[in-house]
């Protein structure tokens, strides 16, 4: 993602953003703000467990049968300490599953699959997020903030063949996995724009290095929500995010390597006090 776009648009919106208007939205009145929701998304990824001697294979999403669409969940909370500083958690679930018959050996987790192999794939990231946030740029109804904070990733991927059973049907080898559990620090942005008391939109957008300790590569996404307020204390939301994430642990037989890409709709609902 290129942090000089979104840094473009916060110009634009702080520039449209009437200074001598009274700040009337929630979102600079009150300390909690609560959002639970879901995505609609459709993914891409390559996953390596490359062990020992073996050489490296790459394995797509779909040449093991993780579905490239799937619902998931997110919860976010928001405190504010000031009018400039503020402190945020959130947590995000992505799951998929999914069957396919191999069309090309590969070998993962010290596992080599052949050509014609029945193979069942899952790949899980709960993402887990903490950052505090200072206002940079604060108008009634507009602010721009930059954060620092910890983004923890805990991805699994996991291959298991299926084998015929005389008399049973099927049954199944043992399971290849490969695992990730990286708390790593990000660097995020926001800007928040209120239209009025009942219309507002928000932007973030959040780059970290996984450069530290056995862990390379990065995560970075962009994130844009329009909100609607029902009542004083609930909203309505309905954005569209994108996430790159290409990390890599060095293990002492080998590493694991999780390059994925997911994007889609998000709808949430909200909550102020």
């Amino acid at each position: 993602m290129q942090l000089h776009v979104f840094l473009g648009l916060m110009l634009i919106v702080c520039f449209i953003s009437p200074a001598n208007a009274e700040a009337t939205h929630n979102y600079f009145k009150k300390k909690h703000a609560v959002f639970v929701g879901i995505f609609e998304q459709s993914s891409s990824g390559t996953i390596l467990a490359q062990r020992g001697s073996l050489e490296p294979a790459y394995v797509e999403f779909e040449e093991v049968g993780i579905a490239t669409d799937h619902t998931s969940w997110m919860v976010e909370y928001r405190y504010r300490l000031s009018d400039r500083w503020k402190l945020s958690a959130a947590a995000y679930q992505f799951e998929n599953g999914g069957s396919a018959v191999v069309a090309e050996d590969f070998n993962f987790d010290g596992i080599e699959y052949k050509v014609d192999a029945v193979v069942e794939g899952l790949f899980t990231l709960d993402t887990y997020v903490v950052d505090a946030m200072y206002s940079v740029y604060q108008t009634d109804n507009t602010d721009v903030s930059l954060g620092l904070g910890l983004h923890a990733f805990d991805a699994e991927a996991s291959i298991q063949a299926q084998v015929a059973v005389a008399g049973e049907g099927s049954g199944s080898t043992d399971q290849a996995r490969a695992s990730l559990l990286a708390p790593l620090p990000n660097f995020r942005a926001s800007v928040f724009h209120a239209f009025d008391d009942t219309w507002a939109v928000m932007a973030t957008v959040g780059w970290l290095s996984a450069d530290i300790d056995d862990y390379s590569g990065s995560f970075e996404y962009v994130f844009l929500r329009g909100q609607y307020r029902v009542s004083e204390a609930v909203g309505l939301s309905l954005g569209y995010q994108v996430v790159a994430a290409d990390i890599t642990k060095t293990l002492d037989s080998g590493r694991n390597e999780f390059d994925i890409t997911y994007k889609g709709i998000t709808a949430a609902i909200s909550y102020t006090f």
